[in-house]
């Protein structure tokens, strides 16, 4: 849960520096990038972790303790459900946020809102690229420590 909010808030001050320099730079790169970036993020994250996995279960073997990582597996899982559902709701964002946009738009009391519904599909864009470039930092993590001999 932590690194959700952690990744919410550097998505909050990324928009609220972006908005403060009026800059679109980085708005228009993730809104039209995001998705493929999202992807590659989890390409990987998937071998890296196919490695960690591979290097777990020689472990394993090695010692001859089946399931003894089991935990570890199960998070590695978690983690690739997180990083798809992230990449879902990313797209529906994209798809969605303009249609309430261009409803909200036909009523003239509510216009001022379609300023702050523009910025969701971003912020869930950054928030979920955040995310995944901690998730890619976590498994390199593991990776470096699946290579390591356990008996040094």
């Amino acid at each position: 849960m932590k690194q959700y909010i952690t990744c919410f808030t550097l998505a909050i001050i990324t928009i609220f520096i972006e908005e403060y320099t009026q800059s679109r730079i980085l708005k228009n790169y993730i809104l039209e990038n995001g998705i493929t970036l999202l992807l590659a993020l989890l390409a990987i994250n998937v071998t890296s972790c196919v490695y960690t996995i591979s290097r777990l279960l020689q472990l394993e073997d090695q010692y001859k303790s089946p399931g003894h990582f089991k935990k570890s597996k199960k998070e590695a899982l978690f983690g690739f459900k997180e990083q798809f559902l992230f990449i879902i709701i990313s797209l529906l964002s994209i798809i969605i946020c303009p249609l309430i946009i261009k409803l909200i738009n036909t009523y003239k009391y509510f216009e001022f809102l379609s300023y702050y519904i523009g910025l969701i599909p971003i912020l869930v864009l950054l928030t979920a690229v955040y995310f995944s470039i901690y998730a890619t930092y976590d498994y390199a993590k593991s990776i470096i420590q699946a290579s390591m001999d356990p008996n040094d």
